[in-house]
């Protein structure tokens, strides 16, 4: 029974990608759209100590799936340097069940640090931040 509930969760999130990536959706998170990422658990949080404006800014570049969960990649104006990986590339996910990509809901996510090669089996990423948030950017 768990595998084919974990094919149905599968296909569900495929569907989901595929959805995301068209580029007419209203309302929605898409490719292209330049967001800022900032905020999270702790006051002052470790991956925006470099940033003067406190905040990350980049732009979506994809949606993938990992895990059955559905990142969407952020490709950040700038390098950012979070222990001992440096990257201009970012992974955000969802934090709660429900939530969508919608501009007008409360947008917490986690965020992973990740290598330019995202798409690779060895891809080494970094759990960053656990209650980030993300907005448009004007």
């Amino acid at each position: 029974m768990d595998s084919i509930r974990r094919l149905f969760i599968k296909i569900r999130t495929r569907r989901k990608i595929q959805f995301l990536n068209r580029p007419n959706n209203k309302g929605i998170l898409k490719i292209g759209d330049k967001i800022e990422l900032g905020g999270g658990y702790d006051y002052e949080p470790e991956y925006l100590k470099h940033s003067p404006s406190n905040t990350l800014s980049g732009k979506v570049i994809e949606f993938i799936e990992s895990n059955d969960y559905i990142k969407a990649v952020i490709e950040l104006e700038n390098e950012i340097i979070y222990r001992e990986l440096t990257s201009n590339i970012v992974l955000i996910n969802l934090r709660y069940v429900d939530q969508t990509w919608s501009y007008h809901d409360i947008n917490v996510v986690g965020v992973y640090l990740t290598e330019k090669n995202y798409k690779a089996s060895n891809c080494k990423s970094i759990h960053i931040e656990s209650h980030a948030c993300w907005r448009l950017k004007k």
